[in-house]
């Protein structure tokens, strides 16, 4: 098929359309297509956008040309084991591999945005090969693979800033390696079953986000800095973690777990502006060992970690401290000279405040501190500096 002074291609079983002419085109009964079209061949000299959907039968994809920016392959090639694209100037593509294709090849010196999903089939290898041609790719989301385990470091993906697991992920273990990655996230309407492990290498982070994997028993997150990592279930079950690591080089701006029980908690960094573990299950001594890996806190947030006892805390920079709804805790000993709030809202009445290793009567703290006394029910946001609200 040649095709001239085309903008936009599509063709899909139930129509077949052109926005200009083409030359050379016979067009036959769309019944015919599900029948008789076993392979796509286009060359163009102006083509930009091709799409392709609901060719049930077809076995191969080839296009060749120079003026293409963009490419989708729907769900409905059922049959489709390979795609070859030669494309010097195109930027996005989008491929869903109906869970059959087993080979790629996209030729383009600008693709920046790569999307995968049903890719079941695929050839790992020929996926880590296509992988590093694309040097100049920013975005890479993925789906369903072949391979339980995925690793991707800096050789195959130089220049990745954004990752994301789409709803049809299905690795066990996910290990990703760059220098230049900034965002690590999921985009998933369902729950990712199936991914026990993550860990994470890279300089700068700027956003950490994921939502919805309830089988998730280890995250590790090695970098210079983050700005965000956030970790959440989104449900009413509690997310049960072996160990949660997170070094730091440089600092951690923002870190919240929600609804997590941790096992190993570890937090290495020389700056911690905000630490929220919400609704969180972890022991006093796991709480202490996690801690002392980053001295220079600005807020800390344990609101309704009701498995938490004693928190013992020296922290020079320290403002905010949150122990809204600790239900069980009893003492509190704290060596933070910049101090200027505690929340003990719902707090045991009777807990033991340490200040500077004096025991300290509640009452008295008030004209130094901003003081949220246990009875009553006023709770903070996750802001620095935090909010405050009063619950209804």
């Amino acid at each position: 098929m040649n095709a001239q002074n085309v903008e936009v291609f599509s063709l899909g079983l139930e129509h077949f359309v052109c926005t200009q002419s083409i030359a050379r085109v016979k067009v036959t009964q769309p019944s015919n297509w599900r029948k008789h079209l076993h392979g796509i061949r286009l060359v163009s000299d102006s083509l930009q956008k091709f799409y392709l959907f609901n060719l049930w039968n077809v076995l191969f994809v080839s296009v060749e040309t120079p003026e293409l920016r963009h490419i989708t392959v729907d769900p409905g090639l059922e049959s489709v084991e390979h795609i070859k694209v030669y494309a010097p100037k195109m930027k996005r593509a989008h491929i869903n591999g109906s869970n059959v294709l087993r080979t790629i090849s996209l030729q383009s010196d600008k693709l920046s945005y790569l999307e995968l999903s049903g890719c079941e089939s695929l050839d790992m290898r020929n996926l880590r090969e296509q992988l590093a041609l694309n040097r100049n790719l920013v975005c890479l989301r993925v789906g369903c693979l072949s391979q339980d385990s995925l690793l991707l470091d800096e050789d195959v993906i130089p220049n990745l800033q954004e990752f994301c697991m789409l709803s049809d992920f299905a690795c066990e273990a996910v290990h990703l390696r760059s220098p230049s990655l900034r965002f690590f996230h999921t985009d998933a309407d369902n729950d990712l079953i199936t991914l026990n492990h993550i860990y994470i290498t890279a300089n700068h982070l700027c956003k950490v986000a994921l939502v919805g994997m309830p089988a998730l028993k280890t995250m590790t997150v090695q970098c210079v800095s983050v700005d965000s990592i956030e970790l959440n279930l989104c449900s009413d079950d509690q997310l049960q973690l072996d160990s949660c690591i997170i070094q730091a080089l440089g600092s951690i701006g923002f870190l919240r777990l929600f609804d997590c029980k941790v096992n190993l908690l570890s937090v290495s960094t020389p700056v911690a502006r905000t630490i929220v573990l919400y609704r969180c299950s972890v022991s006093d001594y796991a709480l202490q060992m996690a801690l002392h890996g980053c001295p220079n806190i600005n807020h800390l947030n344990l609101e309704k970690c009701r498995s938490i006892t004693k928190v013992s805390l020296e922290a020079q920079p320290l403002k905010f401290l949150n122990m809204f709804g600790c239900r069980d805790m009893h003492r509190l000993q704290l060596d933070c000279p910049q101090l200027l709030a505690i929340n003990l809202g719902q707090c045991p009445p009777n807990v033991k405040v340490i200040l500077a290793g004096v025991e300290q009567e509640l009452a008295s703290l008030c004209d130094r501190y901003q003081i949220v006394m246990p009875c009553d029910n006023i709770r903070w946001s996750h802001d620095y500096p935090p909010q405050v609200y009063v619950c209804g």
